[in-house]
């Protein structure tokens, strides 16, 4: 894996895919997958495998996580002669995970200043019960937020509020209420529209239809997201966007453009490398693998993204030669495709699908 380029550069990029790549189950027997791969090999074949496994538990993973890691880790891998020092007995990681911190504003009046503190409460509140899928509850965090904030004047508190309705659509389409998301979709129009220049709220709203999949409401999402590009041109995460809302409505061409256009932006393109993988893996699912190969290979962030590429060349059929760890991530790019072309059977317009 170190073969070409910087080798810790090369080593992050590859963890960082990883970590946005698989969930946590995936993650732990990848890893695992990995470090057996390395007992097997002699010791002058295995030093990318500790370089890699060392960057998972640096970067990675919450303590939990990391501790179940270890634990599905072979023993010979940690004890190995050549293992480097930091994993020789690594101690398990005994206190707990951090809080969401809060975010001061300095130049805001008082009451301004305590009522956008208590709705980003109110808000983290929603989203941490979002994450656990505990949706209903997430729900009636929102609905605080609302009641509570609702009819806020203040630009700085309309945001959380605006933010929370979106929430609140996507808790809603997650528990398959699309009747009840829809409206509450539709009141998070209402309350960005009152912000039009924001263009990460326009986003948020584009965005919550194409992650949830609610195909009635593409074409207004797609509506939403032109309109970020337009405030904000320059951001490649709104051009991400754009191109997913695209591809699934059919537009594989128009997408491939905003793609492009995306990863042009290596900063966002590096905080985003999970929304980078859904693009192309829907790209590719969706009759558009050659196309999306061959502008990440062009594309100035094509090293953040190596697996991949590598997954991309497999699914396309081309005779790859890679570090075996990229390979072992890449073939999982595969699967990913495939899961995808089965997902958005039926769904996708008529004649966007095909096989590369």
């Amino acid at each position: 894996m170190r073969r070409h380029g910087a080798p810790s550069q090369r080593v992050k990029a590859v963890v960082n895919f990883m970590l946005a790549f698989y969930g946590e189950k995936e993650l732990v027997t990848t890893v695992r997958r990995i470090a057996q791969e390395a007992c097997d090999l002699g010791e002058s074949a295995r030093s990318d495998h500790y370089a890699l496994f060392e960057q998972i538990l640096k970067c990675g993973p919450s303590d939990t996580l990391r501790n179940q890691i270890l634990r599905e880790t072979p023993s010979d891998f940690l004890t190995a002669p050549d293992a480097p020092v930091s994993l020789r007995g690594v101690p398990a990681v005994k206190h707990a995970e951090g809080t969401i911190e809060k975010t001061t504003q300095v130049d805001l009046p008082e009451q301004t200043h305590l009522d956008l503190e208590e709705a980003k409460m109110l808000f983290n509140k929603g989203v941490d019960l979002h994450e656990q899928k505990e949706y209903a509850q997430a729900v009636s965090a929102y609905d605080d937020l609302v009641m509570r904030f609702g009819k806020a004047k203040e630009a700085e508190v309309k945001e959380p509020v605006a933010m929370a309705i979106v929430h609140k659509s996507s808790a809603l389409f997650a528990q398959k209420k699309y009747r009840q998301g829809a409206r509450s979709w539709e009141e998070a129009e209402q309350a960005v529209d009152t912000l039009p220049q924001e263009a990460w709220l326009r986003d948020s709203l584009a965005w919550c239809v194409c992650e949830n999949r609610v195909w009635k409401l593409l074409p207004k999402a797609k509506g939403h997201a032109r309109k970020a590009v337009a405030i904000e041109p320059d951001d490649g995460r709104w051009r991400h966007t754009l191109a997913s809302l695209l591809y699934l409505a059919g537009d594989g061409a128009e997408s491939l453009k905003e793609a492009e256009l995306y990863l042009t932006d290596r900063k966002a393109v590096e905080k985003t490398v999970e929304d980078a993988i859904d693009l192309f893996v829907g790209l590719a699912a969706t009759g558009h693998g050659s196309e999306g190969l061959r502008i990440l290979r062009d594309a100035p962030s094509a090293d953040l993204l190596e697996p991949l590429v590598v997954g991309l060349r497999l699914y396309l059929g081309e005779d790859v030669k890679a570090a075996a760890e990229i390979t072992e991530v890449a073939k999982d790019v595969v699967q990913r495709i495939d899961e995808r072309r089965v997902e958005l059977d039926g769904n996708v317009p008529a004649g966007a699908q095909r096989r590369p």
